[in-house]
């Protein structure tokens, strides 16, 4: 009988290490699908540095509207509480382009900064698309431009003090145009 409850045991002893298996592995997914949403955050807020030679000569014209520069003032802190003054981290640039004569299906947007100490170098940040109800029937032809909305974030630290001219880079198929905006951003 002592040999009987000696094998019980054992049994015992394996289904607890296989649980404590199953939970460890429940652990590191959840860890290594954490690192990956902080990877995707960490790109979308990320900008790279590209080089576009005679961009006069890719200036288009589009419909367009910069509704916001400046601080994100929705940003939270570690400790949950809105950030305000000095304390911000990221800059943020909000508004929408569109053209109302083309799919607006098949675009893509995003901002440009142009680095004023070269006369070919710009910051471009990725957008996320907004939906903007107040697009849905736009101009004399009531073309929907709902998805044309836009919102682009910028670590304020990653870039140098100075003023910047904000551009649009947008995309429809196999064209690109440059949208010269007339806003400036202020790094300070």
């Amino acid at each position: 009988m002592v040999g009987h409850w000696h094998m019980m045991d054992q049994k015992m002893a394996g289904k607890e290490n296989d649980e404590k298996k199953i939970r460890l592995l429940l652990v590191l997914i959840v860890a290594i699908s954490c690192a990956a949403c902080i990877m995707v955050s960490l790109h979308q807020v990320s900008f790279r540095v590209i080089t576009i030679d005679h961009y006069e000569d890719k200036l288009g014209e589009k419909d367009f509207s910069i509704d916001y520069i400046g601080k994100d003032t929705m940003e939270k802190s570690d400790r949950g509480m809105a950030q305000t003054g000095a304390g911000y981290k990221y800059l943020v640039i909000k508004g929408w382009c569109g053209d109302r004569n083309a799919d607006q299906t098949l675009f893509q947007t995003s901002i440009l900064l142009k680095d004023r100490s070269s006369e070919n170098r710009f910051y471009q940040l990725s957008t996320e698309m907004v939906l903007r109800e107040d697009l849905v029937s736009y101009g004399e032809n009531h073309v929907s431009l709902e998805r044309a909305g836009f919102i682009a974030k910028v670590k304020k630290d990653r870039l140098k003090k100075g003023t910047y001219e904000v551009f649009i880079l947008y995309g429809n198929r196999d064209e690109e145009e440059l949208i010269k905006t007339g806003k400036k951003l202020e790094v300070k």
